[in-house]
């Protein structure tokens, strides 16, 4: 299992790739991040990371209590 609680949003971009390249494919994501990090749209890039990984079931939650954060679950699918 992969978790990773707003470290993964508040990091460069290139920090984040190398993090994919280190995890591999994990049975299980976990990734709570913001909608913004100051010029980045978090939003996007995890649609983007989703989109990479179609051997995963994705799922976005919005955390009520903040308003503008997200969990990201991803469960991977077995062939």
């Amino acid at each position: 299992m992969f978790v990773a609680l707003w470290s993964m949003s508040e990091s460069p971009l290139e920090v984040r790739e190398h993090f994919w390249a280190a995890i591999g494919q994990p049975q299980y994501i976990l990734i709570g991040y913001q909608y913004n990090f100051y010029l980045l749209n978090n939003q996007e890039y995890f649609n983007e990371v989703q989109n990479r990984m179609p051997n995963y079931k994705w799922k976005t939650i919005k955390i009520e209590h903040l308003p503008h954060d997200y969990y990201l679950i991803g469960e991977k699918i077995n062939p």
